[in-house]
């Protein structure tokens, strides 16, 4: 795993600069070759957590019960920045999400923050400590960070100089548009509640199904690309269109004939019922008399 920094962009607390967040999920990262960046930043949001919850211990005075909060916060932005210190906690809201002692402001701050990794993913930088002082971090970062914000300074990019981005092609395009639209409505998954999830399977099931095919490229030409990017949403109206194929129920008898028929193949006969019916289906040799009979 390469664990180099990547590329600075933009100064977050008095000029200093910090490696970006990888704004893209692992298949992403394989699918156009930008594993490396992958792991850099995953390597970092791991190191971010570790921070916090070591901080968390430095801080906390255990005589007054009390955490000093804003040292931690200090900590940790001087040491990665507000952006991956907020992507990190926001991670964690989801992870303990079960979670009483995250409140509700706390998890209405979350879904602000984007989700760019897997849940399977996440989990590996969530951070380890009492919920009750990470939900006391959350409400810090937040202050921190807007007074850091205020007055906003603007920082001059490729674009306000008229540098202009090198193109997309067209299917990487296609593929940012599908994953901005799936990271929407994971958004929106994660508030619902278990009956709902439930109701909605057959839908998340098929963008879901959607986006791991897409991630592939597999089974489609450049014209089919071209036409799903003149669609206000492709991720969902591919989705809706494998949907309908999902609710045709035509093939299901043959399919589950075919499931019985494996399960259940005829009996294998003993040798001995073998034979007897063997000897059943030979038609009767004719009768030939012996000598004696025939001396008669």
């Amino acid at each position: 795993m390469n664990t180099d920094p990547l590329p600075a962009m933009g100064a977050e607390k008095g000029g200093q600069k910090f490696p970006p967040i990888y704004e893209h999920p692992y298949w992403w990262a394989n699918r156009f070759g930008e594993l490396e960046q992958f792991h850099a930043s995953h390597t970092l949001n791991f190191n971010c957590a570790l921070a916090i919850g070591l901080a968390l211990e430095n801080h906390y005075d255990f005589d007054a019960e009390r955490l000093d909060a804003a040292a931690v916060i200090k900590e940790i932005v001087d040491k990665f920045g507000f952006e991956r210190t907020m992507y990190v906690l926001a991670s964690t809201v989801w992870e303990y999400a079960w979670d009483d002692c995250i409140s509700q402001e706390s998890r209405e701050w979350a879904r602000t923050i984007p989700c760019y990794d897997e849940p399977d993913m996440s989990r590996g930088y969530a951070v380890n400590g009492n919920t009750n002082l990470i939900d006391q971090l959350i409400s810090q970062v937040q202050h921190d960070y807007t007074l850091a914000q205020s007055p906003k300074t603007h920082e001059i990019s490729g674009a306000d100089m008229g540098e202009e981005a090198p193109p997309m092609d067209s299917y990487e395009q296609l593929a940012r548009r599908m994953e901005a639209s799936y990271q929407e409505h994971y958004a929106g998954w994660v508030n619902l509640s278990s009956e709902a999830l439930i109701e909605g399977a057959k839908e998340i099931a098929a963008l879901q199904d959607t986006r791991e095919f897409m991630a592939e490229g597999r089974g489609i030409d450049p014209d089919g690309v071209d036409y799903l990017l003149t669609l206000p949403d492709p991720l969902q109206a591919v989705a809706d269109h494998w949907l309908q194929r999902m609710d045709d129920l035509s093939d299901f008898g043959f399919a589950l004939d075919e499931l019985c028929c494996r399960q259940n193949p005829p009996a294998k006969k003993s040798v001995l019922a073998q034979l007897h019916g063997k000897t059943a289906a030979e038609p009767p040799k004719p009768h030939t008399p012996v000598k004696k009979e025939e001396e008669r």
